[in-house]
């Protein structure tokens, strides 16, 4: 599947709650993504796609993603692949992550070369460039947030099991980050989350959730990728830090 406002909305999604909270991206880009949620036109499109490229972290993933497929940088699958996690990184190596860390984000200015390179160096095998790699390995690129545990918790795109529904909020289920002994993992937890970006929910529905909001309804494929590449990127942080 190649571009497309479907693709584009799902990105939208997930960038506009950082976004409204001044973490990524260019100012007010939120709106733009509202804008392409409600209209689904060409105008919304163009608008949304030009705001989306002012994410300088996520475009990093997602053009290392896309040039490693053969794909363009907006291509649903790409979006997944970033977010939730798909085949597209499954095959990605540890010296193509080390690319990743070591060159590209020094060539946007994320990261200082020397930082960078050290980052580069300690990677282990496991893992995989989707945005809990992020979270959890490189932190936040931005100094507006502290890298707590509380806010990586928020941060990194978890999931919940939906309980109870109502016009403005969601009780559901959700498996939420915890840090004890140096060691990330993931505990149970019944939460509370906002729904504005999830129209069609119904109870016992899989939801992502992103910084205290549902983003969207997971179907079986996309929770099985999730959790897989979350867990992975877990697993391998853990290692990394011994």
């Amino acid at each position: 599947m190649p571009e497309t406002i479907r693709g584009l909305t799902r990105l939208a999604k997930y960038s506009a709650v950082p976004n409204i909270l001044g973490y990524c991206g260019s100012g007010n880009a939120y709106s733009f993504f509202s804008e392409l949620e409600k209209t689904q036109s060409n105008r919304a499109y163009a608008n949304a796609k030009k705001r989306l490229s002012t994410f300088k972290g996520l475009n990093v993933y997602t053009e290392f993603i896309a040039a490693k497929n053969g794909l363009g940088k907006f291509d649903d699958r790409v979006l997944e692949a970033y977010w939730l996690g798909n085949s597209l990184v499954a095959e990605i190596t540890l010296d193509e992550m080390r690319e990743l860390v070591g060159k590209k984000f020094v060539a946007k200015g994320l990261v200082g070369k020397q930082k960078a390179e050290q980052r580069a160096e300690k990677l282990v095998p496991g893992f995989k460039p989707t945005h809990s790699f992020h979270v959890l390995y490189i932190t936040f690129f931005t100094r507006k947030v502290k890298p707590s545990i509380r806010n990586l918790g928020k941060c990194i795109v978890s999931w919940g099991k939906v309980l109870e529904t109502g016009e403005k909020k969601l009780k559901v289920d959700a498996v939420v980050l915890a840090k004890k002994k140096g060691k990330f993992s993931l505990e149970k937890k019944k939460i509370t989350v906002n729904r504005a970006l999830v129209k069609k929910v119904k109870k016992g529905d899989i939801v992502s959730i992103h910084w205290g909001s549902a983003i969207e309804v997971l179907g079986k494929r996309a929770f099985k990728n999730l959790k897989k590449h979350t867990m992975s990127n877990i697993k391998a942080v853990n290692s990394a830090r011994k």
